[in-house]
């Protein structure tokens, strides 16, 4: 055997166990920073879990009586005439006399200019006033109407007041949920009930307005559930947004 080899042999062997050695330490600390970094993490979902469900709880009765409140409301609606009236809208009527009162006035002040004898301006001179003498009642008529109008709409504030008391809460309770699902669906759940209020007449719009809420609220409950029993992290489906049946909020909310 050369001298050389008998110098490199052990050097060599001595290099190979150095880097196995290193690698096999550089392996175990991956492994030990992996199961740190998801000891942290469990220790952190754990932390904040108590705080997640007391906020999902809390959101489920906000949920509940928001809910009641509208129905009262929506039923309220019915019984007081406010459907009725806007359904009527007297307002529209008052309105169509008094721009039709006005046009015929004007046409009668061409005729007073176009008038072809003194005799003939005079009478229509009369007639324009007596015209004007209608007009004014008419007037003083769609004014009482849009007072009445104003009172049967301020009806409406006791529930908005209610419903602006209720969003600030229901949305930090979404915020602290943990739950994307509890958010997005909390979020459809806010939107349908307002676009639900803005609406003043009863008929078929009104009736899809209420179907909306009705689903919204299926489905704010049933991702408050999802959340509560497997945990408000989603983690029963690889995305965020969707229910453990498979299907996304939005989809869950149309059927």
């Amino acid at each position: 055997m050369p001298v050389w080899v008998s110098i490199v042999l052990p050097i060599g062997t001595l290099v190979l166990g150095s880097v196995l050695t290193m690698a096999q330490q550089a392996r175990s600390d991956r492994r030990a920073d992996e199961r740190a970094r998801r000891a942290r993490r469990e220790e952190f979902l754990t932390g904040n879990f108590d705080t997640h469900r007391s906020s999902m709880l809390d959101m489920q009765e906000l949920v509940r009586d928001l809910f009641s409140a509208y129905q009262a409301e929506k039923q309220r609606r019915v019984k007081d005439g406010f459907y009725q009236y806007m359904n009527d809208f007297p307002v529209r009527d008052s309105s169509v006399k008094v721009f039709r009162r006005a046009d015929m006035i004007l046409k009668g002040m061409d005729a007073v200019k176009n008038a072809s004898s003194d005799e003939e301006r005079d009478a229509l001179v009369e007639a324009s006033m007596g015209e004007l003498q209608v007009a004014k009642n008419e007037l003083a008529g769609l004014m009482d109407d849009l007072h009445a109008m104003n009172a049967v709409l301020e009806t409406k504030y006791a529930f908005w007041t209610e419903f602006v008391h209720f969003m600030p809460k229901l949305r930090l309770c979404m915020l602290r949920s943990g739950s994307n699902s509890v958010l997005y669906s909390g979020e459809a759940f806010i939107h349908a009930i307002f676009k639900w209020s803005e609406y003043n007449q009863l008929d078929n719009r009104e009736k899809d307005f209420a179907e909306q809420v009705r689903v919204a609220y299926s489905a704010v409950n049933r991702a408050l559930s999802n959340a509560l029993t497997f945990g408000p992290y989603d983690t029963y489906e690889a995305s965020g947004n969707r229910n453990p049946d498979g299907k996304g909020v939005n989809q869950a909310e149309k059927e």
